[in-house]
């Protein structure tokens, strides 16, 4: 199969111009580090000076009330996604002669779209391969989501207005219809569910939904559309290697077969205490965290779980522990092997994924947690009171120890509510546990 650059549109030219801007996002550290040895330190010094504007008025600030159910929305998600909006809008209406075409553009950028969507099977393992932080990838993936339903509703007003009901009668056009109610079922907030239903089965459908969607477009691309059937293709080939990729590594970590795990509780089970001993050494750093998977019944071996990482050293570790808040799903399923004395076990895991934060070079470091929330800021303590100990970290003379200070918000004090990782805070640091 033969392309001809000259017969490509300008919904062509967007596809090849998103697949070149994901390829320069992949590589922006190289990218980086290349235009920091050719720029001279004026440009440089602008470049940070424009960087730290935009942090400062864009990131960190919104247009919606601090506490409000939306204020996570800032500025810069804003204009992002106006900005990518607009561009797919203004590809729909240049140049085209009338609506109909309009329309038919709206529904070919959709789908040139999807390789936003369908770049990986999992969010956690692109995020790591892209070097971006979950939250990031998961505003692009919601995004990309919006900007595909818009398009699509676009695609099938402009259908339905031309041929009414019946083009529904025609089988692409079926697939297609089918294909727009998945894409709205997909945009449904998950905390517009009932409570009861467990999150692994939302998201076992969200998959199930995503796997029928890639089907149902591709039985509604006309067979004569040479381009949509190559960068379907693309797209196909995309998502395959990227679940290669994320398989070969998950196998490669894990030391080729199951690992260990050991199950224990506190006396109120208010949480489950995982120990997972590995048959190869893996290295996490502070706030890094795992996808867990332990078949606990026929459903369960379909789940995987994300959890922080408890314990943290220096050198490679060849037993991980996680503290699970016994909820709904697979939590309680954890909780009820417990109670039934089912306390060993196999499983695997995917990850560490996540970023850390740098800790040194600050005079004085806070940390704040709440309840079990204590448990993502323990790797951070200990990696602390080991940088103190190597005088990594500078201390004061008034106190002669390192500035760090914890701050533990729980309901009520109780030795149950107190996980093994407590050996971390030591003269070293402050320990404050406040109760209301």
């Amino acid at each position: 199969m033969e392309l001809d650059v000259s017969v490509l549109t300008i919904t062509d030219w967007y596809g090849i111009g998103l697949t070149g801007f994901l390829v320069l996002l992949a590589l922006r550290r190289a990218i980086r580090i290349i235009l920091r040895c050719i720029c001279p330190p004026v440009l440089r010094r602008l470049g940070r000076r424009i960087s730290q504007w935009a942090v400062r008025f864009l990131a960190y600030r919104g247009p919606f009330r601090r506490g409000s159910s939306v204020d996570i929305i800032t500025w810069a998600h804003i204009l992002i996604f106006l900005s990518y909006l607009t561009s797919n809008l203004s590809c729909i209406v240049i140049g085209a002669g009338d609506v109909a075409e309009a329309c038919f553009r709206a529904g070919k950028l959709a789908f040139i779209n999807l390789i936003v969507l369908y770049i990986g099977p999992c969010l956690d393992f692109i995020a790591s391969v892209l070097r971006f932080r979950l939250r990031v990838q998961r505003r692009i993936h919601a995004g990309a989501g919006y900007v595909v339903a818009i398009l699509s509703t676009i695609h099938a007003v402009g259908a339905f207005s031309r041929h009414g009901w019946s083009a529904v009668d025609q089988g692409h056009n079926l697939y297609a219809t089918l294909a727009l109610a998945g894409i709205y079922f997909i945009l449904i907030p998950i905390r517009t569910f009932p409570s009861w239903i467990p999150y692994e089965m939302l998201l076992s459908i969200h998959y199930l939904v995503a796997g029928w969607l890639g089907f149902a477009m591709w039985r509604h691309i006309p067979t004569d559309s040479q381009f949509s059937l190559i960068f379907l293709y693309v797209v196909a080939g995309i998502f395959l290697g990227s679940l290669a990729w994320q398989v070969g590594e998950t196998v490669y970590t894990n030391g080729w077969w199951f690992q260990s795990v050991s199950l224990s509780q506190n006396g109120s089970y208010d949480y489950i205490q995982v120990r997972m001993t590995l048959r190869k050494p893996v290295k996490v750093e502070p706030g890094q965290y795992i996808n867990l998977w332990i078949p606990l019944g026929p459903l369960s071996g379909l789940q995987s779980h994300p959890f922080t990482v408890a314990n943290w050293s220096i050198r490679a570790q060849t037993e991980l522990k996680v503290f699970v808040g016994v909820k709904r799903g697979l939590t309680s399923k954890l909780r009820d092997a417990v109670k039934r004395g089912l306390k060993s076990n196999i499983g695997l895991y995917m990850g560490p994924y996540g970023a850390t934060i740098a800790m040194k070079g600050y005079e004085t470091i806070l940390l704040v947690a709440t309840g079990l929330g204590v448990v993502a800021v323990a790797p951070y303590l200990q990696g602390l009171v080991h940088a103190t100990r190597a005088h990594e970290i500078r201390s004061t003379p008034e106190t002669r120890s390192a500035p760090v200070h914890l701050i533990w918000h729980i309901p009520s004090w109780s030795r149950s509510l107190l996980p093994s990782f407590s050996s971390s805070v030591d003269r070293s640091c402050r320990a404050i546990a406040c109760g209301f």
